[in-house]
C-alpha cells in the first residue's frame, strides 16, 4: 500500500460494493416513481407540520438548521477532483485525519477526495486544495 511508512504496519479492507452516481440514478428513479403513481412535489417548507402526506424525503441539507431546528448543524465544505483513470477499479481510502483521502471509481471518471473544512460556509475552492487532494491520493495509488 502506498500509505505505509517505513516501519509502519499496513492494513486495509476489501469488499464488493457499488457506487451510487446521483446524476445517473436519480433520473431513472424519478421516472420509475412517476410511472408507479408517485407524485413528486418540490417546495419550500418552513415546518414539517405544514405537510399532509405519508412520506417526506428530506433533502434539506443545511436547510435543516432552521427547519428542524437543529442549531448543532454545521457546514462541512468539501471538494473533490474527477480524473480519467479507467484502469482503476477499486475503492481505496485512508481514514487517518492527517492524510485523509479516498479514490472511488465511477462509470466515466475516478473521484479523488477530499478536502473537508468543518464550519466553512464558503463554497469557493481554497488555494492549494487541488494539490492537497492529489498529494494524498498519490500516496494511496502512486
Amino acid at each position: 500500500l502506498g500509505l505505509r511508512r517505513e516501519g509502519e504496519q499496513a492494513f486495509g479492507h476489501s469488499f464488493l460494493s457499488f457506487t451510487w452516481e446521483p446524476s445517473r440514478v436519480l433520473p431513472l428513479l424519478y421516472t420509475w416513481l412517476r410511472r408507479n403513481g408517485v407524485e413528486i412535489v418540490k417546495k419550500k417548507v418552513e415546518s414539517f407540520s405544514e405537510l399532509e402526506c405519508e412520506l417526506v424525503v428530506n433533502c434539506s441539507g443545511l436547510g435543516a438548521w432552521g427547519l428542524v431546528p437543529d442549531q448543532n448543524m454545521v457546514p462541512v465544505s468539501g471538494h473533490v477532483l474527477r480524473v480519467e483513470a479507467p484502469w482503476v477499479g477499486s475503492v481505496m481510502g485512508d481514514s487517518r485525519e492527517e492524510s485523509w483521502a479516498y479514490i472511488i471509481p465511477n462509470r466515466d471518471s475516478l473521484v479523488l477526495g477530499s478536502v473537508d473544512t468543518e464550519g466553512n460556509w464558503d463554497t469557493n475552492v481554497k488555494e492549494g486544495d487541488k494539490d492537497t487532494i492529489r498529494r494524498r491520493c498519490d500516496k494511496l495509488w502512486p
